[in-house]
């Protein structure tokens, strides 16, 4: 949360969540439009003991409206 919350107010932020490596390790998992900022850098190095990973992903949208009638 910590995290999140520190990066939150610049606009290249999506998110960030957990979840494990291939190798089952713990990572944060940072989404960013775009990872050219220098405040990245900062956590090349993990944030508190967990290692981090970067992802470059869109802005996140929701998905089309579908009525609920139609899943009947």
């Amino acid at each position: 949360a910590d995290l999140e919350a520190r990066f939150r107010k610049f606009p290249w932020f999506v998110s960030a969540g957990s979840g494990r490596l291939r190798d089952g390790s713990e990572v944060i998992f940072v989404y960013v439009r775009s990872s050219r900022h220098r405040e990245l850098k900062a956590l090349e190095a993990g944030w508190k003991g967990y290692k981090v990973a970067i992802r470059v992903s869109g802005a996140i949208k929701p998905l089309r409206q579908v009525p609920l009638a139609s899943y009947s």
